[in-house]
This record gives C-alpha cells, structure tokens and sequence, in this order.
C-alpha cells in the first residue's frame, strides 16, 4: 500500500507507540491481537495517504500498489468488479461515494459490490479458520488468557 519506506516506518511507530502510551485500546471480543495492530496500521495509513492527496490537491494514486500476496487455499471466488471495488477501496484509500465516481458505477451499485465481496472473504476465512483450526486455537487462548 505504502511504498514510501520512511512513511511506512513512521506509521507503524506510531502504531506501537499508541499501543505504548495506551491511547489504543484492544478488546479480544474483536479478534486478535496480530488483527487489531494489522487493522490500525492500514486504518492509519490510508488516513495518511488521503491527507497527502489533499494536500497536493489532486487525486494521484502514485504511491498506491497492491502488494501481491500468497493467500492459503481455498481462494475466495470474488467476481471481477467485486476485486476492482475492494482493491480501490482497500489498497487506493478511496470512499465508496469515490469509487462510485472513478468507476461510473451507481454508489448503490458500490455499496452491494462491496457488500457481497465482504461477504465472501468472511465466508472464506471462516472455511480456512474451520480447516486449519485457527478458530478453535483463537477461541482457546481467550479463554487461558
């Protein structure tokens, strides 16, 4: 997402750093701990990213790219314009009302796209979590800890 080494050091510091000085508060009923902190990195930084557009004025998308990686099988089976829509909203930092704009698309139109697509990882993850027994691990480190 951030290709810019130094912006993408600073963002994590201050990642930890809200995790230090406790102004970043994780709950267990939402998920782990490697979630949370994933989660708030790429909160952080797409709040990074858009401010750097709106300060050079124009919607540039230079310093986005998807960065590939390996995902465990089975893969989720997202149509074409549900993987657009997720990319540009994931990976591109946009607003769905934005990609409604980029696209043409209606924002109803967006707004299902991303739905369905979201829909899908969750059924995905919860396939690979019931094989691999991810779920069942997660589920018992909350109740030890």
């Amino acid at each position: 997402m951030v290709t810019d080494e130094q912006l993408a050091s600073t963002i994590v510091r201050d990642v930890y750093l809200a995790v230090w000085t406790g102004t970043a508060v994780f709950d267990l009923a939402q998920g782990s701990v490697q979630t949370w902190l994933l989660g708030d990195t790429h909160h952080r930084a797409v709040l990074t990213l858009r401010r750097q557009r709106q300060l050079r004025g124009a919607a540039s998308t230079e310093m986005l790219a998807p960065q590939p990686q390996p995902q465990p099988q089975p893969q989720p089976q997202l149509g074409t314009a549900q993987r657009h829509v997720l990319e540009l909203a994931y990976f591109g930092g946009h607003t769905q009302h934005e990609i409604a704009t980029l696209t043409g698309a209606a924002l109803g139109t967006i707004k299902t796209l991303t739905l369905q697509a979201l829909r899908e990882l969750r059924t995905n993850r919860q396939l690979l979590e019931g094989a691999t027994g991810e779920g069942l691990r997660h589920s018992q480190m909350a109740t030890e800890g």
